[in-house]
């Protein structure tokens, strides 16, 4: 039998698994709608994003978001979908994840579209109650590029998205 203080810390654990679901559904919602700052309040200031596909390395939440918004910009529409994912809570304030990603993004300037499939594996801390991302590692399972305009895109497509 469970005592109070054991279902208690259950609780708590999958309150703390829902706040980061909502957590990352939240970065790829900002990061769609190009609210950098709502995306900036997703990440602690020395956060760190790693590409295991092209060997990208991003390390601080300012040089992140400048790098994003130099990526996704007014011409670039985006669409990230998470799903089939799981989350340890490690210890009282820290957390990874999985998650599995489908990525669309189109160049409405260049005429490129990417379609991808990757996986993210994360990082979480929790301060003041609050959970945040300290560290997100992105591989691409498959990725495509589509042209819509001219054949040249295509190498546009890559370079545009692939961090």
């Amino acid at each position: 039998m469970s005592t109070m203080e054991d279902l208690e810390k259950r609780i708590q654990a999958l309150e703390d698994m829902r706040a980061i679901e909502r957590l990352q559904a939240t970065y790829w919602d900002t990061l769609d709608a190009k609210d950098w700052d709502g995306l900036a309040a997703c990440l602690v200031e020395d956060f760190v994003f790693i590409n295991n596909t092209t060997g990208g390395r991003y390390e601080g939440r300012d040089g992140m978001l400048e790098t994003i918004k130099g990526k996704f910009g007014d011409n670039v529409t985006s669409s990230h979908q998470g799903h089939h994912h799981w989350i340890d809570i490690t210890g009282p304030d820290t957390a990874t994840s999985h998650w599995s990603l489908e990525d669309d993004l189109y160049d409405a300037e260049n005429g490129g579209e990417f379609v991808g499939r990757a996986h993210y594996d994360n990082a979480y801390v929790k301060i003041d109650g609050r959970w945040y991302f300290t560290e997100m590692s992105l591989t691409y399972l498959r990725g495509k590029a589509e042209i819509k305009k001219r054949y040249e895109d295509t190498a546009n497509a890559y370079k545009v998205f692939m961090m």
